[in-house]
C-alpha cells in the first residue's frame, strides 16, 4: 500500500514539473522531474528487486533490471543526467515521465491486486 501511495505522490509531482516550466520556472520544473522519474522508479525496484535504492547512483543503477522499454530508459538516463549536472532535458521527456509513472502504478497494483497488501522486505 505504501507504494501506491508513493507512486501517485511521484505522479503528482511529475504533473506539477509540468507546470513549474510552463510558468517559466525552468529549475524547479527540472528538478521535481528528475525527483519523482527516480524516486518513482525506485518504487519499482522495491518492489520487484526487493531492495530499497539509497541515493540516485544506486536508483539509476537497478533501473535497468525493472524497467527494459527503450523509451522509458531514455527518460530515466535524463532524469539521472539532471542529477549529474545536465541543464535541460527535452520537452517531450518530461511528459514520457508522466507515461512511465503510470506505467510503474500499473505495476504496483497488479502485485497488490494478486497479493495484496505484504511486507516487501
Amino acid at each position: 500500500m505504501d507504494l501506491i501511495q508513493r507512486i501517485r505522490f511521484d505522479i503528482g509531482f511529475s504533473l506539477a514539473a509540468v507546470l513549474s516550466l510552463r510558468s517559466g520556472d525552468t529549475n524547479t520544473g527540472l528538478e521535481e522531474f528528475s525527483k519523482a522519474c527516480l524516486f518513482g522508479v525506485r518504487c519499482l525496484e522495491i518492489l520487484e528487486l526487493k531492495r530499497f535504492p539509497v541515493g540516485y547512483d544506486e536508483i539509476y543503477k537497478l533501473s535497468n533490471q525493472v524497467v527494459s522499454q527503450p523509451k522509458y530508459l531514455g527518460t530515466i538516463e535524463s532524469a539521472y543526467s539532471l542529477r549529474n549536472d545536465a541543464k535541460s532535458v527535452e520537452v517531450d521527456t518530461i511528459f514520457e515521465n508522466i507515461s512511465l509513472l503510470n506505467f510503474i502504478e500499473q505495476r504496483i497494483i497488479a502485485a497488490f491486486d494478486a497479493n495484496g497488501d505484504q511486507i516487501l522486505a
